[in-house]
């Protein structure tokens, strides 16, 4: 059941330290269309601001991004689970839904104790969340590649059981101006969980029981000064 895998994914993302963001899922032409999809146009739309179907997820995080950067949030996990549109064709029968996994990092890891030292969150913290997620829980094979993305700065295509589903890097948020706030953290990923959906079976890899396990212990011999060390070796 995908849906039950779905779950599963917002679990395992909460889990990690992200909070499930729900952002609008209608946005403006520039907004639709940065991605380089051909956006859903909607025929009555209540404004110019809501007159198309988003075809990703990035652009709702960056907004929330923003919100809380300017609310003087100095760090935060969030993520999103929700479906994407695009325009392939002229009928309806065109339009492609797809479920995609999106998720966004900015400013220092907060596990700042007296046996851990906070560092800034980067690509490699949200590479070893991809490979909790899709290596460790639901056994796929990941990989990357570089690639450039209009939604990244510095980019890599994210490729399971390789098929090239997502991006992974550095965001490029547009308007940079309207945040008063040094955005070398803010790092992000998504991935098209569609192509996949059907692998994401969560398996429990079992190792047959071992009847005659290896013991460790630890000997004590008494021997006396003068014992010849080469009798002890044959």
């Amino acid at each position: 059941d995908p849906e039950k895998n779905y779950d599963l994914l917002r679990t395992y993302c909460s889990g990690l330290g992200f909070n499930q963001i729900y952002s609008n899922s209608l946005q403006n032409k520039t907004e639709s269309s940065r991605s380089g999809i051909n956006p859903v146009k909607m025929m009555n739309p209540l404004n110019k601001e809501m007159g198309y179907l988003r075809t990703e997820l990035i652009t709702g995080l960056i907004k929330a991004s923003t919100f809380n950067i300017n609310h003087g949030a100095s760090n935060f996990k969030l993520f999103e689970l929700s479906n994407v549109h695009e325009q392939k064709g002229e009928k309806l029968n065109a339009i492609i839904e797809s479920k995609h996994l999106a998720g966004i990092i900015y400013g220092k890891n907060d596990n700042n104790n007296i046996h851990n030292i906070n560092f800034s969150e980067d690509i490699y913290v949200l590479k070893g969340v991809l490979s909790f997620l899709f290596e460790k829980k639901f056994i796929t094979n990941l990989e990357y590649e570089r690639d450039k993305h209009s939604l990244f700065n510095d980019s890599y295509s994210i490729i399971i059981n390789k098929k090239k589903v997502g991006h992974i890097g550095q965001i490029s948020v547009p308007n940079m101006s309207d945040i008063k706030a040094n955005l070398d953290s803010l790092h992000g990923f998504y991935v098209n969980l569609e192509p996949i959906k059907g692998m994401l079976n969560s398996k429990k890899l079992y190792k047959k029981i071992n009847l005659l396990p290896q013991l460790q212990r630890d000997l004590n011999l008494v021997l006396p000064h003068n014992q010849n060390i080469g009798e002890l070796v044959n």
